[in-house]
């Protein structure tokens, strides 16, 4: 994800706090923000991100189209 530059780490003046990952939706890959300022709490939300990150990329190949178009009754039934 660093050499992708999906990765937007550093603390900056004004820049948002807390971090939170989302999904690229045309390209399906996963971008953490975050304001890491050296503490333990950063590492631990690194970790949690990176979590859903891990996710993104697992699902990346899935076709989800299908997935979000099933009725509700028909969840219980995924492979």
């Amino acid at each position: 994800m660093n050499d992708l530059r999906l990765l937007d780490l550093a603390n900056r003046k004004d820049k948002a706090p807390g971090g939170y990952q989302a999904t690229l939706a045309e390209a399906r890959l996963p971008f953490i923000f975050m304001n890491a300022v050296g503490v333990q709490r950063d590492v631990e939300t690194l970790l949690h991100e990176a979590g859903h990150a891990f996710h993104a990329l697992a699902a990346r190949d899935e076709n989800l189209y299908s997935i979000a178009t099933r009725p509700l009754n028909s969840v219980k039934s995924l492979p």
